[in-house]
Order: C-alpha cells, then structure tokens, then sequence
C-alpha cells in the first residue's frame, strides 16, 4: 500500500510503512504554499529531519535568529514579502548565517534566475516538479548525511 500526493510541485510515493532514520539535522523549508510545506515537511520528517516551515523570506530569517540555525534552507523563489533570492542574499550577508547550505526548489528555469543563484552561491537548484527521492538525494548529499 502506498501514499501518492501529486500537487504539480512534488511528487511522493511513498509506501505506508516506510520508515525513518536518525539524522540530527534541521531543515528549514520556505514557501508561500501550505500544501507545498506541507508535502515537503512530511517527505524530509520521513526521512529523519527535523523540519522548520515559514511561508516567505521574511519570516524565514525571523525563524533562523529564534531558533538554532538550520543546518539546510530549502526555498521557493516566487513569494509575497521578500522572495527566495532576498532570502539567499540576506542569508550570505550574515555572518553567522553566511555558510548555510541553500537549496533552491523553483518553477522558474530562466537562466537569469539560474545566473541569480550562481551569483548568491546557492548550493543546489532543482526545477519543479520534483520527485520526493530526488529532493531527498540531494538534501543527504548537501548535508553529507548517510542515506
């Protein structure tokens, strides 16, 4: 028996009783759709991580100085208030936050917005949609955790 969720973001399969591991690391996820946090959330805690939410750049940063600093930034570029690049760019320009590994998961395949995050040193950009193995590969590999 298997979950599937498919919101044309992400997809997941996922069998029932897939289970967890144990990775001590916190991932904050940014976007301004609940249903993509939402499916997000539940591929990366299924996968062990602890997970974060916020719905724009600007909450996001809010929740980094209240809370230990996420070890992975997961963001959308398109969102109300301060989008995922403003977010990239507020995040080099801290010093305590500079060396955070981001991760861009967006719509957006122009090769200006790829050109963007080159610039502001975004570790990894992936196009939606994606599919929940994938996002999981590369969060493992970004944070050098065992699979």
């Amino acid at each position: 028996m298997f979950l599937e969720f498919d919101c044309g973001i992400i997809t997941v399969n996922l069998p029932v009783n897939w289970g967890t591991c144990i990775v001590e690391h916190t991932i904050l996820v940014v976007d301004d759709e609940q249903e993509v946090r939402t499916l997000l959330t539940l591929v990366l805690k299924r996968a062990g991580f602890r997970v974060l939410t916020s719905e724009n750049g600007e909450e996001a940063l809010a929740v980094m100085e209240a809370n230990p600093y996420p070890n992975l930034v997961i963001t959308d570029v398109m969102m109300p208030r301060m989008d995922g690049l403003s977010l990239c760019r507020e995040v080099r320009s801290r010093a305590h936050l500079a060396d955070t590994p981001l991760m861009v998961i967006s719509a957006l395949r122009d090769s200006k917005t790829i050109e963007q995050c080159d610039a502001l040193r975004v570790n990894r950009f992936l196009a939606k949609p994606i599919k929940h193995t994938e996002l999981i590969s590369e969060v493992r590999s970004l944070l050098g955790a065992v699979s």
